[in-house]
This record gives structure tokens, C-alpha cells and sequence, in this order.
């Protein structure tokens, strides 16, 4: 099964990785990911299309933890098999 998750995490060394490291012990894994700074200088808003057999929100009640993550939700994935840089776009909108 797969489903997008869209964060914002505060700019923080080891943010990112955090959140990977949190998806792959969960059991799920990365279709892609797109990352762009978000209004606030000091944040980055990230789109993850995941797969994985456990119930995404499980990965999501463990990503809100994260201390580094400001927010998260799950989102509908955009269309399958968009350019990333179309789906960069798309985050600009919302």
C-alpha cells in the first residue's frame, strides 16, 4: 500500500535523517521525496510518497514526536507518475 506524507521540519542538523532513519524502522519504504525551504527561513517542507504493509497512521502518530517535526499529515498522492519538479510546484500552491 502506498500513501504520501507531507512535514515540515525545523532546518536542525540530523532533521532529515531523522525522519528516514523513523520511515525505515517502521518498515516503510521511500517512492520519492521532494524538499524545498518552506516560508520560514528556518524550515523545510518535505513530501514522501511511502509503501509499506503497516497502516501509515502508525508512521505518522511516530513522525509527530520527532522533535524536529513542526507538523505532519497524511496527503492524497498526487498524481502517480508526475515529474518531481511538477510535484515541487504543487507544494508551492497548497
Amino acid at each position: 500500500m502506498s500513501f504520501c506524507l507531507r512535514l515540515e521540519l525545523a532546518r536542525a542538523e540530523g532533521a532529515l535523517e531523522r525522519v528516514l532513519a523513523t520511515v525505515r524502522r517502521r518498515g516503510f519504504e521511500v517512492g520519492w521525496l521532494v524538499a524545498r525551504p518552506c516560508g520560514e527561513a528556518d524550515g523545510l517542507d518535505l513530501l514522501l510518497r511511502l509503501a509499506g504493509p503497516r497502516p501509515p497512521e502508525n508512521l505518522l502518530h511516530q513522525c509527530r514526536k520527532l522533535v524536529d517535526v513542526r507538523w505532519a499529515e497524511l496527503v492524497a498522492d498526487p498524481a502517480e507518475g508526475a515529474p518531481l519538479w511538477e510535484l515541487a510546484t504543487r507544494l508551492e500552491r497548497a
